[in-house]
């Protein structure tokens, strides 16, 4: 569910009086109810919104497929340039002998 659905804020604010209700102290169960008027009063100020963040197309342009992470069977093999390995890099880990001479 999105954050800026007021359906959220709502569902948020009946349960925080849900608690306010559960609880014995008064500081607390005012506070609690404060909390939710504060979730409600948020809500109204966003149903008015429009939907920021509009749904994703059904159809993904070819291009952008191109490089898509899921669909990665068909996307062009990636082109690492010619790197030059160090040569402590390939002789591998180090022997017993040169282990013992260095010591």
């Amino acid at each position: 569910m999105s954050f800026d659905d007021s359906v959220h804020w709502l569902a948020r604010a009946a349960q925080m009086r849900g608690f306010a209700e559960e609880t014995k102290g008064g500081i607390s169960k005012h506070l609690m109810r404060r909390i939710a008027e504060d979730y409600e009063r948020f809500a109204r100020t966003i149903e008015p919104r429009p939907n920021r963040f509009p749904p994703a197309p059904a159809v993904v342009p070819a291009e952008v497929r191109l490089y898509g992470r899921k669909n990665s069977a068909g996307a062009p093999p990636r082109r690492f340039p010619d790197l030059v390995i160090p040569s402590f890099l390939k002789r591998g880990p180090a022997t017993a002998d040169e282990l013992g001479a260095s010591a």
